[in-house]
């Protein structure tokens, strides 16, 4: 059950990842983040 847990969650951010067009692994392990451009809508 637990390495399940774990493989959806690295698929889910992989697909997040291309989703959105950013790498959120890089981001949460270094704590940086490109910046929004000014066109993007929350």
């Amino acid at each position: 059950m637990g390495l399940r847990s774990i493989a959806l969650h690295v698929f889910g951010v992989a697909v997040e990842s291309v989703r959105h067009g950013e790498n959120l692994a890089l981001a949460m392990v270094t704590g940086r983040k490109r910046p929004a451009d000014r066109d993007d809508v929350a």
